[in-house]
């Protein structure tokens, strides 16, 4: 055989020679793969940017919307418009191609697109008067290893349904699944509402899904055949080095998941866990209609609501302790009190007269506040804390039968806080805080019982309180007995607003 006749050699790369035949690699067709670059946008189409602009914008707009309405088939509908996918599983393919330089100019595109949203999102947040902080904003703001699960399964779905076009129908669902415009208006509207740890937390999800997607779909690129074999063979190295440096790159991510994951589970551990002590507890009482167990920032939270009085919390505290070394109890009494009511309009002087019969009554309890009150023709609605169990409910409706010959639908919303460590430390801070509202206090009755304290707001060495009442105080007689018995430096400030008769009128039964 002379050498003309003979083959020549051909390098069979790290891999060896691949055959058609190889499980783990089939050939695609050059006109399929010609048609996956072209729907990729690897290949220059005219117009495309233009028509990428506009679907980014509207998706995004959208998405916005959807957001601030908590309406999660706006933001669905959101998803299914959003091109965002096509440069990011570009990038995919360029980078199992081992076109570097291509994957380059795709991810400037996937990072333009980025920015242009969070940028309208920001821009909507701000014109529009809305409460940003939804269920459909705040469900984006903390992401565990499940979004990193799902990101990887959508991407892999994503280039699967590229390469084979009898599976393209499945797109939508994938665009559905990994969401990536979602995220991006959750950074803009809580960067607007100046939230950064929201927006971290969004952003950590964006990246998240980005990152997973890009990995899934060279493995799923490479496996399809996209990737013809002799390229496969010569850029075999090079793509190892790129698919391992996207490996490290969701890795790194996916740590701070996994501890966010083991974080949840264990408050979910800790709250069934303290609900099973209340029920507990509460099996060897009466009463009690609805239960709420909360676990969350070193605080077991416990709302209770019920006829009749509370039952002993000592019992709860105790059960608590065996299994809650270093926690804070807060429990929440709601006690409701029904009595037969009549129909009557209620004028600001009788307001002002349940307040001073609702502040007496509350004096004793140790360090007690009314926080709220509310009164509807005979309903009497009262939000109070204080330390120690909370006032007869039955006394109060007495003394304002007494006073009004007439009775009330009375309700008690009772805060209690009690630390179950024995070792607590108070802050220096809150017994400066208390002393102040000792002092506040004791000059309300000396001066005008009626008054009202509307707010107490003490920060960096200064005082602002606002008084509301029918005649005006002297404010300065305060400011001079906390300079007296302050030692440091405050800035005090006193406002007064009156009360003010609009109208006063009777309704007799006929």
């Amino acid at each position: 055989m002379t050498a003309a006749n003979e083959s020549p050699k051909v390098n069979p790369g790290p891999l060896g020679p691949l055959k058609k035949s190889e499980w783990w690699h089939r050939k695609l067709e050059p006109e399929e793969r010609q048609r996956v670059m072209k729907d990729l946008a690897i290949r220059k189409i005219e117009h495309w940017g233009f028509r990428f602009f506009v679907m980014l914008t509207l998706s995004a707009i959208v998405a916005v919307m959807g957001l601030l309405l908590n309406s999660a088939a706006v933001v669905i509908g959101a998803m299914l418009l959003a091109p965002l996918m096509q440069p990011v599983l570009a990038t995919a393919a360029c980078v199992s191609m081992a076109l570097f330089k291509k994957s380059g100019e795709a991810f400037v595109k996937v990072f333009l697109a980025t920015t242009w949203c969070i940028f309208i999102a920001f821009i909507f947040a701000r014109i529009l008067p809305d409460d940003v902080f939804t269920s459909e904003v705040l469900s984006r703001t903390g992401p565990d290893f499940k979004d990193l699960i799902v990101a990887l399964a959508a991407g892999a779905a994503g280039a699967y349904a590229t390469v084979r076009e009898d599976a393209s129908a499945s797109l939508p669902g994938v665009a559905v699944a990994v969401a990536l415009v979602p995220p991006l208006g959750v950074v803009g509207v809580t960067l607007q509402a100046g939230a950064l740890d929201k927006a971290w937390g969004a952003s950590l999800l964006y990246t998240t899904n980005l990152a997973a997607i890009i990995l899934a779909s060279v493995f799923v690129f490479v496996v399809t055949g996209f990737v013809p074999p002799k390229r496969l063979e010569t850029n075999f190295v090079k793509l190892g080095l790129a698919t391992t440096a996207i490996f490290v790159i969701v890795g790194l991510i996916g740590w701070p998941l996994i501890q966010a994951s083991r974080g949840i589970a264990q408050d979910n551990r800790d709250e069934l866990s303290a609900l099973s002590v209340v029920e507990q507890w509460l099996s060897e009482t009466d009463v009690i209609e609805d239960v709420d167990v909360n676990d969350d920032d070193g605080i077991i939270r416990v709302s209770l609501r019920g006829f009749g009085e509370r039952p002993n919390r000592e019992g709860l505290e105790l059960l608590l302790r065996d299994q809650f070394v270093d926690k804070e109890l807060r429990l929440e009494w709601v006690q409701v009190g029904v009595t037969d009511t009549t129909v009557e309009v209620v004028d600001n002087k009788k307001l002002a007269v349940v307040e001073k019969i609702v502040l007496s009554w509350l004096l004793t309890v140790k360090n007690s506040q009314l926080d709220d009150l509310e009164l509807n023709g005979s309903d009497l609605r009262i939000d109070a804390s204080g330390v120690g169990e909370p006032p007869s409910v039955d006394e109060l409706v007495e003394a304002l039968k007494k006073e009004f010959d007439s009775e009330f639908t009375t309700s008690l919303n009772w805060s209690q806080r009690q630390l179950i460590r024995s070792d607590a430390v108070i802050d220096e801070s809150t017994i400066f805080e208390k002393s102040l509202r000792s002092i506040v206090a004791s000059w309300i009755n000396e001066t005008d019982s009626t008054l009202v304290l509307d707010r107490f707001e003490l920060a960096e060495g200064s005082l602002v309180l606002d008084f509301i009442g029918f005649n005006e105080p002297d404010g300065q007689v305060l400011i001079d007995e906390i300079a007296d018995q302050v030692e440091e430096p405050l800035d005090v400030q006193v406002y007064f607003r009156e009360r003010i008769l609009l109208a006063e009128s009777s309704i007799e039964d006929e």
